[in-house]
């Protein structure tokens, strides 16, 4: 399954497609790339990516370089509304970052952002790659990382989503779109609950000064929301 997604990255590279995702606007509820190349592979989540020396090396070089302390903006923008006419949401934010060294294949990123227009600040904590969860990775030619990061979440069923204060808040609100910060089911809960697969795209570029984190965010194979972080060396 990965020399499949693998020759797919390749001709998508080579014929311009792949993406840098900051030229390319994604539509409201369009196909993910992967869903569209293979449904059975892209629900099949037993393989996740196993690197060649060569692509170890290669992130390696990469994430040494985005390693340290931060400062920029975010933009979020999120779907909203029905397929026939959905519309789109957008904040944007004030960012801070501290990437330390996980291992030769993984940051970890501590950020502290700030939505001034709805009085919010939280914190948020991620891995660059999680290759426990990545089913797809691959660099552009502009040296860019892009990888496909899923995994299945259940539907809890009558349980309401928590409301967390502003003043507290440290969800994401990419999570609240898709609904991943829900109560969890109670213990003796007799009915399977049903799940939903939940895709992050990301494309990571270091310029000189300057870093851009994109975060594209699926759910069931369909675009609903978008994160872009664009920061230079504090």
């Amino acid at each position: 399954m990965y020399q499949l997604f693998k020759l797919f990255f390749t001709a998508l590279l080579c014929c311009g497609f792949l993406f840098s995702q900051q030229a390319v606007a994604k539509d409201c509820y369009e196909q993910s790339p992967f869903l569209a190349e293979s449904e059975d592979d892209y629900y099949n989540l037993e393989d996740t990516v196993a690197l060649s020396a060569k692509e170890k090396a290669t992130l390696a070089t990469l994430l040494k370089g985005i390693q340290g302390k931060w400062k920029g903006t975010g933009q979020y923008t999120e779907c909203r509304g029905p397929d026939r006419a959905p519309r789109t949401l957008s904040k944007t934010a004030a960012i801070e970052a501290k990437i330390l060294s996980a291992s030769k294949t993984k940051v970890n990123v501590h950020a502290k952002i700030h939505i001034k227009e709805k009085r919010i600040k939280r914190t948020e904590k991620l891995d660059i790659p999680n290759l426990t969860n990545v089913y797809a990775l691959s660099f552009t030619k502009n040296g860019a990382l892009i990888f496909s990061e899923r995994y299945r979440r259940s539907n809890a069923r009558n349980v309401k989503p928590k409301k967390p204060k502003a003043s507290s808040n440290t969800v994401s609100i990419i999570d609240k779109i898709i609904n991943i910060d829900a109560t969890p089911a109670p213990k003796k809960q007799t009915k399977k609950l049903s799940s939903r697969l939940v895709e992050v795209i990301y494309e990571v570029r270091r310029d000189g000064p300057t870093l851009s984190i994109i975060r594209s965010h699926y759910t069931n194979g369909v675009y609903v929301a978008e994160e872009k972080w664009a920061l230079r060396k504090n």
